[in-house]
């Protein structure tokens, strides 16, 4: 046998490297092609689809910012910043499509966004895939690029997750993502619902640290920076509006909280349910995590290679 027949292990070890980094980069180029055809479907669709009748009401909103009428100061931060819409060329019908573009970019950050917290847990490949099964999930697909205020507030609040989850919590960084965290709570009450997710986020950097005084303390600050801008884009925004600062800012909680509370423990079961099946894939990827979880003993360390797998 010659030495020619005879393969050194690290030879070999550094061939199969080789072949599962390009395996790798494969399968994100071909998720990065199947993102840029959704996106550019969602693209036509949002320059040709109808008007939803609840486009017309977020227009109006922005209508009445301009014209000095707008009744409350939450869940209206938007219009401030698409005050420039009706000063477009065209009617309403082209303006909202405008603002549809404006949405899918929202869209496409926050994907990117999920692609940056995810790889704080996994490897490329099934971070893009993460990102890939949001952009492709039912409603996101649906109505990702429609005129509302909720593709602009997840895009706030996954950049602010990624920032907490995978920066140093710098004095840049606190001010950041204290000020966006505040602006997506403006635009939207709604917000709220992804406390669960900042929590673990937050426990999971407290116990990483190696020393958890400095890093809870940082994470603090983020809290009260925070509540300080809230409270200066409150009151900022409120000087638009026609009526009461406090009394809008109350009657628009009891709104949404009497519809959230009124339907149930769980509010929008219907909503769910069309969403589990337009999305029959995001379903499987949480049942089959969920499996590959609970397969596992109770160690850290294997549950680390959970996620990595």
């Amino acid at each position: 046998m010659s030495a020619n027949d005879v393969t050194s292990p690290d030879k070999s070890r550094s061939v199969t490297a080789a072949d599962n980094l390009e395996s790798d980069r494969a399968l994100v180029v071909i998720v990065l092609y199947a993102a840029a055809i959704l996106v550019a479907g969602q693209t036509f669709s949002a320059l040709n689809r109808g008007i939803n009748w609840d486009e017309f009401h977020h227009y109006d909103l922005v209508t009445q910012l301009i014209d000095g009428t707008l009744r409350y100061s939450l869940q209206s931060l938007f219009t401030q910043i698409f005050r420039w819409m009706p000063n477009l060329p065209g009617d309403v019908i082209d303006h909202i499509r405008v603002a549809r573009l404006v949405m899918l970019l929202c869209q496409v950050g926050t994907a990117a966004a999920i692609f940056g917290v995810a790889r704080k847990f996994c490897a490329p490949k099934a971070a893009a895939l993460i990102a890939l099964a949001y952009l492709s999930g039912g409603y996101v697909v649906l109505h990702g690029g429609s005129f509302r205020y909720d593709p602009l507030a997840a895009f706030l609040l996954m950049s602010t997750m990624w920032f907490v989850a995978c920066r140093p919590l710098t004095a840049a960084t606190i001010l950041l993502t204290g000020t966006l965290a505040a602006l997506a709570m403006m635009i939207t009450i709604k917000s709220v619902f992804y406390a669960p997710a900042f929590a673990g986020i937050i426990w999971l950097r407290v116990q990483e640290a190696e020393h958890k005084g400095p890093i809870a303390i940082r994470i603090a600050s983020c809290f009260v920076v925070f509540f300080a801008a809230f409270c200066l884009i409150f009151y900022w925004h409120s000087g638009y509006v026609a009526s009461s600062a406090v009394q809008a800012g109350i009657g628009t909680v009891k709104s949404a909280s009497g519809i959230v509370f009124s339907q149930g423990f769980l509010p929008m079961a219907r909503a769910l349910k069309f969403q589990l099946a337009m999305a029959p894939h995001i379903t499987a990827l949480v049942v089959l995590t969920a499996w590959k979880w609970s397969s596992l003993k109770a160690s850290a360390s294997q549950k680390s290679q959970c996620w990595r797998f």
